[in-house]
């Protein structure tokens, strides 16, 4: 399994088109669909910000690394395509500039153009027969124009071998009995003694300080729809996603004890924390039962809030494969 690295995507146009697998670390994966396990080729994103790019630096390269895969996987590169926009000043100003781009592969520069652009363009680099890549490509943008936008800058590449999708993040399907104490109340829907996730808590008046509100917790989170025997494994990492429909308080905290002893959660210091001020989805990569505890639990505890009708709002927990995004 090969795998590209770049830094960020670096613009919507023209889209990448993902036509075969490849990891990509920051980013995310080829849709599998039409994948078929030997040619294809791929626009890979690159992060060319500056007005004058510089291949040496790490921000403009593209790497590929193939060590410790296990496949037979080639990678050739096609050429790419640069898009600028704004070319001079906002909306373009009418000038032609030149513009001067180099393609280098393994450190050694190998092919170059020149393009005059007037406001807006499409710059597009294409070998007269495709290089294989074995450890990076770097693109560099030369000009004397002062001011214009990069949209993006795209690497086309076409690949060879044996290329394996990667493993589908799945979510759990169930949790067994829970105790969220009289003011958190799971309002998911129950199925025999176990919970259909997504798992839902109402809060009522939930003062994180109060001793009894505390430690809402959960037990094992079991049954993987690929694995319905499946159940969370000691030492094992998962995806946790956090969302709170309402903020929880300025600055405030709720942190993840995911896989602990109900008494095992005396400091915070290192446990990751539910970010009190925002109501977007939270994702965390967490270690079920670190402590090799005999009764694991996930729990959740909130910092000090003591005012009247503190949270009435709800937090939702998905839990999932370490495949899942964050």
């Amino acid at each position: 399994m090969g795998t590209v690295k770049f830094f960020s995507p670096s613009g919507s146009f023209p889209t990448p088109n993902y036509l075969n697998y490849i990891g990509m670390l920051g980013g995310g994966y080829a849709n599998q669909q039409g994948l078929d396990g030997t040619n294809g080729e791929i626009f890979v994103p690159l992060n060319n910000l500056s007005a004058t790019t510089d291949p040496t630096n790490d921000k403009n390269v593209t790497f590929l690394d193939l060590s410790g895969s296990g496949q037979d996987v080639d990678f050739y590169i096609y050429g790419f395509i640069v898009s600028l926009a704004n070319v001079g000043a906002v909306g373009g100003d009418g000038i032609t500039y030149p513009f001067d781009l180099f393609l280098y592969i393994d450190g050694v520069q190998v092919e170059t153009t020149r393009e005059d652009v007037i406001d807006y363009a499409n710059l597009r680099l294409t070998l007269s027969s495709p290089l294989k890549v074995n450890t990076k490509v770097s693109i560099g943008i030369v000009t004397e124009c002062d001011y214009f936008d990069l949209v993006s800058c795209n690497t086309l590449f076409y690949c060879t071998g044996n290329i394996i999708p990667p493993t589908a993040c799945e979510y759990f399907e169930k949790v067994s009995s829970t105790n969220g104490g009289s003011v958190l109340v799971v309002t998911s829907t129950p199925s025999g003694s176990f919970y259909q996730p997504p798992l839902v808590f109402q809060a009522t008046n939930w003062q994180g300080g109060t001793a009894g509100n505390r430690v809402p917790r959960t037990r094992n989170w079991n049954t993987l729809s690929s694995d319905p025997s499946a159940t969370t494994l000691q030492g094992q990492t998962y995806y946790v996603e956090a969302t709170l429909s309402q903020a929880y308080g300025t600055n405030k905290k709720i942190y993840l004890y995911f896989g602990y002893d109900i008494n095992d959660r005396t400091s915070s210091v290192g446990i990751p924390y539910i970010d009190g001020n925002l109501t977007t989805p939270q994702g965390f990569y967490l270690e079920w039962n670190p402590n090799s505890v005999a009764d694991p639990l996930f729990m959740f505890i909130g910092e000090s809030v003591t005012l009247a009708n503190a949270y009435n709002g709800t937090i939702t927990f998905k839990v999932g494969t370490a495949d899942c995004p964050a």
